[in-house]
Parts: structure tokens; C-alpha cells; sequence
């Protein structure tokens, strides 16, 4: 695992619509820490929380210190953004037990090259985002998936993934992942969906 990413925040008293909107127009975010015994209402800097959440988004670990309170291990659950400034409005962080699993969404992502691919094959990806469950320490940036080997029309479902040691994957339905379409069967199937 890599070093934690920090963010700094303290302890706001202000609460209610006036009050956010005056936060907002000094650059300063709004939030709830839901700790394990309490909930803290908080306020981050924007710049500084942007990026955060681009560094580690609502599925990698980061350092939460509260000005007062202390430092705590914690995930990012969830960022309202502006509707058409794009500015994060609000914001919620969990803080996790390093002892009990946590359930996080992680992208999935292809390394390699299918032979096939340089003869006019190509991979269709139904989902790039896998639910896993596991201890926070264990939380992978993202889960790999080689395509080296494929051949055409292999299909990879969500069973098939392979995740790392302790991370358990979390779906209802075995769904389909991606597949390497060969290059006729691909022409044939726009052909089929335009008439």
C-alpha cells in the first residue's frame, strides 16, 4: 500500500444553508466525518479536497486530520458537486476500523495486448468498476486484468476475475466483464443492428 494522502480539516459550528453558502464564497467545503462513536461536522479547503479525490476517489485510504480532534484513518463516501460550476459542495467521510472489512467500488483495468487485437479485433468492456470487500489495508488501486492470452470471441465474467489475496469480489449475477470480438464477427453485428 502506498503512503496515505492527508486532508487537513477542522470543526465547523456553523450549520444550516446561510452558513454553507458563506463557506462556499471563502473557498471552504462543507462536510460530515461519521466516526465510529460520533459525527463530526467538518470544512476542507476546495483546492485542498479536489486533490485529495483525485488522488484516491471514494475506494483508496487517506488521512484525516481535524484540527482539535485528531488524525484518523478514513474513505471519502461521497462528493455533491455544483450542478454546472463543477465545485464540490459537500462532502462525507467514513472512518474505517482497520480491523472490519469495508465494501468499496475499484476500477478494473487491461494490461497487455491480445494477438488477435493487431488483426483488427477489438475488446469490448461491459464494466470497468468491480465491488470488492475487504480489510482497508488490503484495498487494491485497482485490479488488473490480462488480455495477453485472449483469443477471439473469449468472453472474461465476473467470476473469472482474479483478485488479489484477502479482497473478496461482491456480485449478484455472474455478468460479463469485457470480450475480444473478432474483426467479422464485429462487422456482422453493426450490420445486423443497422437493419
Amino acid at each position: 500500500m502506498s503512503e496515505q494522502v492527508t486532508l487537513k480539516a477542522a470543526v465547523r459550528e456553523e450549520t444550516g444553508k446561510g452558513s454553507c453558502r458563506t463557506l462556499r464564497i471563502e473557498k471552504m467545503v462543507p462536510g460530515v466525518f461519521y466516526a465510529k462513536n460520533e459525527n463530526v461536522l467538518i470544512k476542507a479547503p476546495l483546492m485542498s479536497l479536489e486533490k485529495v479525490y483525485a488522488a484516491v476517489k471514494t475506494s483508496q485510504l487517506l488521512s484525516l486530520e481535524i484540527e482539535g480532534k485528531g488524525t484518523f484513518t478514513a474513505l471519502i463516501k461521497e462528493l455533491v458537486r455544483h450542478p454546472f460550476k463543477n465545485e464540490i459542495t459537500h462532502f462525507d467521510i467514513m472512518g474505517v476500523d482497520m480491523e472490519k472489512t469495508v465494501r468499496v467500488s475499484v476500477p478494473m483495468v487491461t494490461v497487455g495486448r491480445a494477438a488477435s487485437m493487431a488483426m483488427g479485433s477489438r475488446l469490448e468492456v461491459y464494466r470497468s468498476i468491480a465491488t470488492i470487500e475487504c480489510l482497508p489495508g488490503n484495498i487494491p488501486a485497482s485490479i488488473e486484468i490480462d488480455i495477453t492470452n485472449f483469443k477471439d470471441n473469449d468472453t472474461l465474467q465476473i467470476e473469472d476475475v482474479v483478485v488479489p489475496e484477502g479482497v473478496k469480489k461482491i456480485y449478484d449475477d455472474n455478468f460479463a466483464v469485457l470480450r475480444l470480438v473478432a474483426k467479422g464477427a464485429a462487422i456482422a453485428e453493426d450490420e445486423e443492428e443497422e437493419a
